[in-house]
Parts: structure tokens; C-alpha cells; sequence
């Protein structure tokens, strides 16, 4: 059975790709070195952005698995 997370760090977001890509990279660099990626979950509400938030968002989901 999976852990469920201990940790849920919630990420409003509106037309910044430039400063979640910067935010998400130093978050999982940390988040990494810490040892408890298992039980720490990013959850992120993109408000309908017209940037490219989306692409920023799924790169960091490919890349992180």
C-alpha cells in the first residue's frame, strides 16, 4: 500500500512560467537531498494560464518520475 503524503506543498499559479520553472527546479533539488521524497507531495493550480505554465508543469512531471 502507498504512504499517503506527510507533506502537500500547494503552488498557485497564473501566467509565471518563468518563475514556477525557477521555483520548481530549486524545489526539487531540495526536496531530493532531503531523503523524503516518498512522503512529499507538489500540488499545483494552474488558474487557466495562457503562457506556457502547462509545458513548465509537464516537463517537471516527466522529468521527476
Amino acid at each position: 500500500m502507498p504512504m499517503r503524503p506527510f507533506l502537500s506543498i500547494l503552488i498557485p499559479t497564473f501566467n509565471r512560467a518563468e518563475c514556477l520553472d525557477r521555483l520548481l527546479c530549486e524545489l526539487a533539488i531540495q526536496i531530493n537531498n532531503s531523503g523524503l521524497c516518498d512522503i512529499i507531495e507538489v500540488v499545483i493550480g494552474n488558474n487557466s494560464s495562457v503562457d506556457s505554465t502547462s509545458c513548465v508543469i509537464n516537463s517537471h512531471l516527466s522529468s521527476n518520475k
